[in-house]
């Protein structure tokens, strides 16, 4: 991993405030926030349980949720989770036609609720701004407005067109590579205490498929990281934030590799999560430094470029030989 794709990392401030000791007013905000509604886990307590019974429970569900940020290992009862699989299709007829929804034990969601709540002061701090998505303080309306000004000016003439590309992650979240994301969390300045939590977190937990009904065993995960958990959001822009920060340096090196937006700034990129729009010229040289860095990341984060859900867009004035070579 090149350390230089991360630049911005925390402060000792920021590495003292993610350790600090829980109070119990602050487990009951996390609580409380839960969304009463939502789907109970494997334990079949739901969110409105904690609420309606919080004066009874307050105490034990504090020392459990203690327990975890002093880095005792959570036990498997609590780590347990179902997978509802949501199809895509009205009739799917494969796997990949369906979206995997992880349901988690509150408890151990009160616990990365908490982590979530940490990680939301310092995440400007160390995500780049092309990156909109899941950072408290940026909106997604911001990049849009900023994309549609760009694409605008596609059609701005000169020898190389414009061209612009939308990347789509096959399976974003299931293939974050853990080892990657320990990596990015330590060149960013994250306490080792903090990244034990992370590990804790998302490798001790188990999965269970429910099928009809029923839930049809249990088994270990060894990479991704579970949509439903309040915590993987933060941690995929973490992980996303070394594609980013290696773009922004590829055109920085290579100044060629820009778009033309006459009256506009220079943009390398622009993202949302696992969404992103890539913004250069149909330069033959510059599609092989694309391809070179895109085909890099893919192997040290373990993503992987869904072909056939990206796109790219052209100026007209682009020659056919040049859209070939895109």
């Amino acid at each position: 991993m090149d350390s230089e794709h991360l630049e911005d990392g925390l402060i000792d401030e920021d590495r003292r405030f993610l350790c600090i000791m829980l109070t119990l007013e602050k487990v009951r905000e996390a609580v409380f926030s839960i969304d009463p509604d939502s789907v109970a886990g494997p334990d079949g307590f739901g969110a409105v349980f904690f609420h309606t019974c919080w004066e009874i429970i307050a105490e034990d569900v504090f020392g459990a949720v203690t327990e975890f940020f002093r880095g005792e290992k959570m036990l498997k009862g609590f780590t347990a989770t179902t997978i509802s699989l949501i199809p895509k299709t009205a009739s799917p007829t494969c796997w990949n036609e369906y979206r995997p929804i992880s349901l988690c034990n509150v408890t151990n969601k009160i616990c990365t609720k908490l982590m979530t709540i940490r990680l939301g002061h310092v995440l400007p701090k160390v995500i780049s701004l092309s990156q909109s998505g899941f950072v408290p303080g940026r909106l997604l309306s911001d990049n849009v407005l900023l994309a549609q000004e760009l694409i605008h000016s596609l059609e701005s003439r000169r020898s190389d067109a414009n061209v612009v590309f939308k990347l789509d992650m096959a399976k974003a979240y299931d293939r974050v590579s853990w080892e990657f994301l320990y990596q990015v969390l330590q060149r960013k300045g994250f306490p080792q205490r903090w990244i034990g939590l992370v590990a804790n977190a998302i490798s001790n937990c188990w999965f269970s498929v429910l099928v009809n009904g029923e839930h049809a065993g249990f088994f270990h995960s060894t990479r991704g990281l579970r949509q439903g958990d309040p915590l993987s959001p933060a941690l995929f822009v973490l992980a996303a934030d070394y594609l980013s920060r290696g773009l922004e340096r590829l055109f920085a090196a290579h100044p060629t590799i820009f778009y033309q937006a006459p009256g506009l700034i220079r943009v390398s990129h622009l993202a949302y999560a696992d969404d992103l729009m890539i913004f250069t010229t149909t330069c033959r040289q510059n599609m092989e430094l694309l391809r070179d860095f895109l085909r890099a990341y893919e192997r040290v984060s373990g993503q992987l470029i869904n072909g056939s859900k990206s796109s790219f867009i052209v100026g007209r004035q682009a020659s056919s030989l040049q859209t070939q070579a895109v």
